[in-house]
């Protein structure tokens, strides 16, 4: 993003939509579950939120049991989600700001732009 006489500005060629954020394989999506979360409760509520936002993501979930130790757990291949603002806004209601992480590739646009000559 750059500003120019105050308007951000950004060049559509760095941006992604959300179709592409949603590839299969394009992200990695981590959800934490924090330690005062832990619990049967908290896991049925956060079951419904990726229930209702099914997708082609995958995701692993991180739960802190105590403040030294972590559990990764990966769900089952056929249990993907929708990476999306609802998502995140309601699984962060529940877990707290920043307990919904995305890692994206990076990509190197370079001169990916090839000059066509008229051959007419």
């Amino acid at each position: 993003v750059e500003v120019v006489g105050g308007t951000p500005r950004i060049d559509l060629e760095d941006a992604f939509t959300q179709g592409d954020l949603n590839m299969d394989g394009f992200s990695v999506l981590k959800m934490f579950i924090p330690p005062g979360k832990a619990k049967r409760e908290t896991y049925l509520e956060l079951s419904k939120i990726m229930k209702k936002t099914p997708g082609v993501c995958n995701f692993t979930l991180e739960i802190q049991i105590s403040p030294k130790e972590w559990v990764t757990l990966k769900p089952p291949p056929n249990f993907k989600v929708n990476l999306c603002s609802s998502l995140i806004k309601d699984w962060e209601n529940i877990c707290g700001n920043g307990t919904v992480t995305a890692q994206f590739p990076k990509i190197s646009w370079g001169n990916s732009r090839k000059r066509f000559k008229d051959e007419g």
